[in-house]
């Protein structure tokens, strides 16, 4: 009886031993806000131009303290949604848009052939316009086929599956050119053009 005891004696000082030199892993699992997206960390030219007056940068001249980041905002600073989707992708974002109108310049991008309307010889990446105008820049070679990069887009490829209705909407001629961009989709902004 003796020798039972200090052998199962032994076996729990071993046993606690091992768990007390166990390091616990305080790394917790990556969520949406953790992740970080790899890109080549290239240049990006977004021109989106509400209304002649708000786009991917602060606009006004005169500066805005937003007390929820900490931040002042002055003219040409990244917004927030652009400098978070900057900082995760590692993409250096510009602003193409130079705002002398006031809406999307569709014609006047075009007859530039889709040139920044505020840095010479610079093309515009991603361009906000109507459907109409982004399937007649598809079909005229002036957009790219997302359907032949689905692969390179797990995300949208899995929602397109999960809506065919909306796919079938999107589709023209066998391709689409666009994210859509839905107001109040499941009560929440989802996408953009």
């Amino acid at each position: 009886m003796k020798k039972r005891k200090i052998v199962l004696c032994g076996l729990i000082a071993v046993a606690g031993l091992s768990l007390a030199s166990c390091k616990k892993d305080k790394k917790k699992a990556p969520s949406v806000e953790d992740e970080v997206y790899d890109t080549d960390g290239g240049r990006l030219d977004i021109h989106i131009n509400y209304q002649g007056n708000s786009g991917v940068t602060y606009r006004k001249s005169t500066s805005y303290p937003n007390p929820i980041d900490g931040i002042t905002y002055t003219q040409n600073t990244l917004l927030p949604t652009f400098k978070a989707f900057a900082e995760k992708t590692r993409t250096d974002i510009h602003e193409a848009s130079g705002y002398v109108a006031s809406d999307q310049n569709y014609d006047t991008v075009v007859a530039k052939n889709f040139e920044s309307e505020v840095e010479n010889g610079q093309k515009i990446d991603l361009f906000m316009t109507t459907t109409a105008n982004i399937n007649a820049m598809g079909n005229a070679g002036n957009a790219v086929n997302l359907l032949d990069h689905l692969d390179d887009m797990p995300n949208y490829k899995a929602w397109l599956e999960k809506n065919p209705t909306i796919k079938a909407q999107l589709t023209v001629d066998g391709k689409i050119f666009y994210t859509p961009y839905f107001d109040g989709y499941n009560d929440i902004e989802r996408m953009f053009v």
